[in-house]
């Protein structure tokens, strides 16, 4: 039983977090699951609505595999002319943030303007903002 379910060829793999073998193995669950089985199965106390899931769930996997698939081929990678651009940008705004960070030391409503990380949430807000007008 374990073999015709696929079990035996693939459990280990997808113990490992294998998404290929998990395909794999949903599909030979669904192949293997005869009506005979199914009935033998649900005998020993199994929900039949569980293993009909368990089918289904091979058929939406790999339309989720084909699609993780096209989006890492079409996905642009970042280049390390880019990362370098980003880099410079970072180190800009976190020495303007230093600076203007310790010019405000005694004023902490505009010191909080001036750290990094508020900076960053601002322009975050500011670009949600913009995406939703």
């Amino acid at each position: 039983m374990l073999k015709l379910l696929g079990y035996t060829d693939y459990y280990k793999q997808v113990q490992n977090n294998d998404q290929e073998a998990l395909i794999q193995l949903l599909y030979a669950f669904k192949k293997g699951m005869t009506d005979e089985l199914k009935a033998e199965i649900v005998a020993k106390g199994t929900n039949p609505a569980l293993i009909e899931k368990i089918v289904a769930y091979a058929h939406q996997l790999k339309e989720a595999d084909t699609t993780q698939e096209n989006l890492k081929k079409s996905t642009i990678a970042i280049s390390d002319e880019a990362i370098t651009a980003f880099n410079q940008i970072y180190n800009e705004i976190i020495g303007i943030c230093k600076i203007a960070s310790n010019y405000y030391l005694n004023d902490p409503l505009k010191k909080s303007m001036f750290t990094f990380s508020n900076v960053v949430a601002t322009m975050n807000a500011a670009s949600k903002t913009t995406a939703e007008a």
